[in-house]
C-alpha cells in the first residue's frame, strides 16, 4: 500500500466537503472509494468520528452539490465529467444502502421503491402477429418470404435474403413506457428507440426512396442503401408535422405528443426539414431544429449534443431543464404518472443520474428543490 495513500484520502475528503474538489480530484476520490469496498473503511479522525458519520457527511455533500437550481454550475459538459458525475452518484446511492447503522428517515416519503426502465418491445408483423422483445433472447424470429428476422440480445435485425421475395410490407416496433430497444433496418442503418416510442417500417426498402414513421423519440444512423450500394433519400416522419430528409448522417428525433415541440438533433452529416408550410431547413452538425405546435421552426446553433444524446448514453444530463420537463422523462423511464396536487414553482436544474437509478435516487435528488414528492403503487404525487 502506497505510505502516503492515506494522507491524499485525508486530502480529497476534506476538499470534497468544503466543496474546493476539483473534477479530477472528484474522479480520484470516487474510483478509491469505490475499490474494495468488502474491506473495513479506515477514516481518519480528523475527517469524521466514525464511519457511520464519514458516510452521512458524503451523503450530504453530494445532495448539496447537486442543488443545482441554485448560483453555481459544477459540472463541465464533457465526456469526463459525466463519469464524474455518474460516481457521485454511486456513491450517494452505495452510502444510502450499505450504512452500519440506521439512517435518517429519508425525505420522500417510504414506498416500494420502483426499477428502471430496461430492454423491451413488441414487434408487430405485417399479419398483426406480436412479438415481445427482451435483452436475454437471440433467436431467428422469421425466416421465409425472403426475410429474415433476427434477435440479438437488445436489437432485432431485419435481412432481406437475395434471392427471396421482393416485394414488402410493413412493420412496426414499439417500446412500452419504461422500456427502449434498437432494430437493424433491411438497409442496414440502425435505430435506438426511447420509452413509449414507435416507429413504422417495410420490411425492403424499394423505390426511390426510404420512408419510415416516428412516434416519441429514436436515434438515428443512417448508411447507403445496402441493396442498391447507393445513398438513396431516407425520410423520417413525425406525427404528421415534420418531415426530415436525411443525407447521410446520425442525428436524434424528440417528437413526444406532450412535449412542447419536435426537436430534430443533428450529430454529424446533414438533414433537411420540411415543415408543415413546406418550408425546407438545412441542418448542419451541434444545430438543433424545434418545430413548436403552432408550426413555427427554430434553428439553435451549438447545441449540448451530451444533453440531446444523454438517454442514447444511459444517463439523464439537464441543462436550465424546467422540472415538469423532467417528470415527464421520469414518468416514461419508470412507467408511473405524474399527479400535480397544487401550483408548483417553476424550478429548472443542471446536472444528472444515472437511467440505472431507481426511483427514489431521483427523487430524493429533485426534492433538494424544495418540491416533495410521495409514490401510491405508480403515481407520483407533487406538492410544495
Amino acid at each position: 500500500m502506497d505510505p502516503h495513500l492515506p494522507h491524499r484520502i485525508e486530502e480529497l475528503a476534506r476538499k470534497w466537503l468544503d466543496g474546493t474538489i476539483s473534477a479530477d480530484e472528484q474522479l480520484e476520490f470516487s474510483n478509491w472509494y469505490n475499490r474494495d469496498q468488502d474491506r473495513p473503511a479506515i477514516i481518519p479522525p480528523s475527517v469524521a468520528e466514525s464511519e457511520y458519520e464519514h458516510r452521512e457527511k458524503l451523503k450530504s455533500a453530494v445532495l448539496r452539490s447537486v442543488r443545482l437550481r441554485r448560483q453555481f454550475i459544477f459540472w463541465k459538459t464533457t465526456a469526463a465529467a459525466c463519469a464524474v458525475l455518474a460516481a457521485a452518484f454511486t456513491i450517494y446511492n452505495f452510502l444510502s444502502h450499505n450504512s452500519p447503522e440506521p439512517a435518517p428517515e429519508p425525505t420522500v416519503g417510504s414506498f416500494t421503491d420502483i426499477l428502471p426502465g430496461s430492454e423491451k418491445a413488441i414487434l408487430t408483423l405485417d399479419d398483426g402477429h406480436s412479438l415481445l422483445l427482451d435483452e436475454q433472447r437471440n433467436a431467428v424470429l422469421k425466416d421465409s418470404e425472403g426475410l429474415k428476422i433476427r434477435q440479438v440480445g437488445g436489437m432485432v435485425v431485419y435481412e432481406p435474403l437475395e434471392n427471396g421475395d421482393h416485394s414488402h410490407s410493413y412493420n412496426v416496433i414499439a417500446t412500452p413506457r419504461g422500456g427502449q430497444y434498437s432494430l437493424q433496418l433491411p438497409d442496414g442503418s440502425k435505430v435506438w428507440l426511447n420509452a413509449a416510442s414507435s416507429l413504422r417500417f417495410p420490411t425492403r426498402f424499394t423505390g426511390s426512396q426510404r420512408t419510415v414513421e416516428l412516434n416519441g423519440e429514436a436515434f438515428f444512423e443512417i448508411v447507403p442503401d445496402s441493396q442498391r450500394g447507393e445513398f438513396t433519400p431516407f425520410y423520417v416522419e413525425t406525427k404528421g408535422k415534420q418531415t426530415v430528409k436525411v443525407l447521410g448522417t446520425k442525428f436524434n428525433i424528440n417528437s413526444y405528443a406532450d412535449e412542447l415541440s419536435i426537436k430534430t438533433t443533428l450529430v454529424e452529416g446533414s438533414v433537411e426539414i420540411l415543415d408543415p408550410q413546406g418550408e425546407t431547413t438545412r441542418l448542419k452538425p451541434r444545430q438543433q431544429a424545434m418545430l413548436s405546435d403552432n408550426g413555427k421552426l427554430r434553428v439553435i446553433d451549438g447545441v449540448d449534443l451530451e444533453e440531446a444524446l444523454a438517454w442514447r448514453n444511459g444517463m439523464w444530463l439537464f441543462r436550465e431543464t424546467e422540472i415538469r420537463e423532467i417528470l415527464r422523462q421520469v414518468a416514461r423511464w419508470y412507467d408511473v404518472d405524474v399527479v400535480y396536487e397544487k401550483d408548483i414553482p417553476e424550478r429548472r436544474f443542471n446536472g444528472g443520474i444515472s437511467r440505472d437509478s431507481r426511483l427514489s435516487s431521483i427523487l430524493a435528488i429533485l426534492e433538494t428543490s424544495g418540491i416533495h414528492f410521495s409514490v401510491e403503487g405508480k403515481t407520483i404525487k407533487v406538492t410544495r
